[in-house]
Formats: C-alpha cells, sequence, structure tokens
C-alpha cells in the first residue's frame, strides 16, 4: 500500500504544471500559488492539435513567422504575422505557443495546430514558462453541448477584455 501512495505522489508531482485542455479552449498554468487560466484557440479539423506531454525548446519575442515559403516580419511590423508578440516552442516540429494577429479566433478550433492565446495572455505566459518545462495537451471528456458553453462564456469575458483594453 505504502508502494502505491509513494507511486500517486511522485505522479501527481510530476504532472506538468502548464496544462492544455482542448476541450474547454483553456491553457492553465498552476505552480505553487500561481494559478492562471487563459482562453485558447486550437488546430482545426485538417491540421488537429496534437495531444501529449512535450518539453518546451525555446521561447522568441517578436518572432518571424515562416509560411508557406514566406518570412513574415515581427508582429510589431507586420499584423499578417499569426504568431503574435510572442512563441513558446515545443519540442514537436513546427508547433508551439503563441499570441496572435485574430483576436476574435480564440476559443475556437481555426489554428494550424498550434495553440493560440491573445497576446497580452501570451505575454504572461512567456514570463512564467522556462525551456524545459513540459506541457500537456489533452481532451477532457465532457459533453459537447458543455464544452461549447464554457467556450461562448470565455469568448465573452475575452472580448469584454479586449473592448477595455482598446477603450484605454
Amino acid at each position: 500500500m505504502k508502494k502505491i501512495f509513494t507511486f500517486l505522489f511522485i505522479f501527481i508531482f510530476s504532472l506538468p504544471f502548464i496544462k492544455v485542455d482542448k476541450s474547454l479552449f483553456v491553457i492553465v498554468y498552476e505552480k505553487e500559488d500561481d494559478f492562471l487560466v487563459f482562453p485558447v484557440a486550437i488546430g482545426n479539423n485538417q491540421t488537429n492539435t496534437k495531444e501529449g506531454v512535450f518539453k518546451i525548446t525555446g521561447k522568441s519575442i517578436n518572432p518571424k513567422w515562416y509560411f508557406e515559403n514566406k518570412i513574415y516580419p515581427p508582429y510589431i511590423e507586420n499584423k499578417e504575422n499569426a504568431l503574435g508578440i510572442r512563441w513558446i516552442a515545443l519540442a514537436w516540429i513546427t508547433y508551439g505557443i503563441h499570441g496572435t494577429n485574430d483576436p476574435f479566433s480564440i476559443g475556437k478550433n481555426v489554428s494550424l495546430g498550434c495553440v493560440r492565446l491573445q497576446n497580452e495572455d501570451v505575454k504572461v505566459l512567456y514570463e512564467k514558462v522556462n525551456v524545459g518545462d513540459e506541457v500537456l495537451i489533452y481532451s477532457s471528456e465532457i459533453d459537447e453541448d458543455l464544452s461549447k458553453s464554457i467556450s461562448l462564456l470565455l469568448n465573452f469575458y475575452d472580448l469584454k477584455k479586449f473592448i477595455i483594453r482598446e477603450g484605454r
């Protein structure tokens, strides 16, 4: 019995503290007393966001975006850059966690497989994570209607945040 508790203790505390729940369209950061939840966009049906545990392999501020044989300058210079203001690379070729050039895409299945956040949210997350940290990406088993309701609620909250921020 002691071995089971020891295993569970080690297992629970070795879980990544960065989790992406594709069903709820959220990323959760939880480390010690720090707890953050941000709404996200994920891959569409053709470019699904892969599930599993992935190490963070790199970080970049104002990244260039290489897409379809074209190089897009950083978002601050060219709003067509879909990566937004931050890039957190995952050990999963060309995929990562990043900002966006389309704030209204959050809460939807629209990315090319990456996990997309509002620029203000990815800026906060970027400062919290380190190269070598692990990210767990999974789908929770919840009713589809509940998932849509939660997504709508998060989008409303996100839209309200966006309007307030832009109104400054």
